[in-house]
């Protein structure tokens, strides 16, 4: 099958679907808890757009790797949450309306953050501004079109039909984690050829920004004692970033155009999976030990 194909019509289709079954689990009281509970959101807004570049820029500027790498580090970071931050969120049992709040917000915010934070660190390391057009209009299209109709359309259906909506919960997951499957292994097979070379050239910086990423997330969240799910939530939405987009603006000739900027972005796509299915796992086996010392009873980790 064409990967081009595969890559513009069939995946977006695929995690549009499932966005729209996200929506059937939600209901408009979901957001109006979380827009209820601000610092939440500022947390994690200040995490992605303030921390990640920040740990992106000190982990490019103590190791020695070149300019190219370096800046792809910087474009990888800058990037907005990915959308399957919020099919993520919903396998993990978090706050679907948060990651889905997240992910917009970011995505907006990234309109004016990404081209200030490449145009400060071509400058840095690059010993030249990079100036772009940053593709608004292409971006806030993507983000409509899989968000926010496919979620918005769900939960006008659950308001209707709620009884069959509790029904496809269960199918929906299991469609949900072959896609995540599926896209793991296409990604894999697509750069299987080109990750030796990814992870010898910038493998330790890529993974050092991703465990990085998680653990100031877990630490912001202890320190503003934030609830369980709106923890996991933050965190998975912070570990999870729009690589494909920073692979796109890295090597476009219209944009960056430069390949090795994109290898960072290439590695992560990996390597987010990998680490936020060990954080999961983690959450899972916590879960299963405080349900045994309980004697079995319900907890409540909101």
């Amino acid at each position: 099958m064409d990967s081009n194909l595969t890559l513009s019509i069939i995946l977006p289709s695929s995690l549009a679907i499932i966005m729209l079954g996200m929506g059937l689990t939600l209901r408009v009281q979901d957001f109006r808890n979380v827009l209820h509970a601000p610092r939440v959101i500022w947390c994690g807004l200040i995490i992605q757009v303030l921390g990640l570049p920040l740990l992106a820029y000190g982990i490019a500027r103590h190791n020695d790797i070149s300019a190219s790498l370096k800046m792809g580090l910087m474009v990888l970071a800058a990037c907005p949450a990915g959308t399957l931050s919020n099919l993520m969120s919903y396998l993990a049992k978090g706050s679907v309306s948060l990651a889905v709040i997240l992910t917009a917000l970011t995505s907006l915010i990234s309109v004016v953050t990404f081209p200030l934070i490449i145009h400060l660190a071509s400058l840095e390391f690059m010993g030249a501004a990079q100036d772009f057009e940053f593709p608004v209009g292409s971006t806030m299209l993507q983000i409509a079109l899989m968000v926010v109709l496919p979620v918005a359309l769900g939960m006008l259906v659950r308001a209707s039909h709620e009884t069959w909506a509790r029904r496809i919960e269960k199918p929906l997951k299991l469609f949900s984690l072959i896609f995540l499957l599926a896209v793991t292994l296409g990604i894999v097979i697509k750069e299987g050829a080109n990750l030796k070379n990814y992870f010898i050239a910038a493998g330790v910086v890529t993974i050092s920004l991703n465990v990085a990423t998680l653990a100031m997330s877990g630490l912001a969240s202890r320190v503003m004692r934030l609830p369980a799910i709106p923890s996991k939530t933050m965190l998975i939405s912070t570990g999870m970033r729009n690589t494909s987009f920073g692979m796109a603006v890295a090597s476009s000739p219209t944009l960056l155009n430069d390949a090795t900027m994109a290898v960072p972005a290439a590695i992560y796509s990996t390597t987010m999976f990998l680490s936020i299915a060990m954080f999961m796992l983690w959450d899972r086996g916590q879960k299963t030990k405080e349900h045994e010392l309980s004697g079995g009873k319900n907890l409540v980790m909101e």
